[in-house]
């Protein structure tokens, strides 16, 4: 069987919020389906996360996990 990875990729969205300190939950989550959405619609993922940030090796993940 052929290994399996976890890619750990991060994503960029903003919020727009009339708290200086940050977005609500609610809000936050309404941008993020927002940006979703738009990377859906235009097939720019890849540009969007680029390169995975960290790469594991499931079975070395398991081993963590279980210990």
């Amino acid at each position: 069987m052929r290994p399996k990875y976890n890619h750990l990729h991060v994503i960029a969205f903003s919020v727009d919020s009339d708290d200086r300190e940050g977005g609500s939950p609610t809000e936050i989550m309404r941008a993020l389906r927002g940006r979703v959405h738009e990377l859906e619609e235009t097939g720019e993922i890849l540009e969007a996360v680029g390169v995975p940030d960290e790469t594991i090796d499931n079975e070395t993940w398991l081993e963590v996990e279980t210990h």
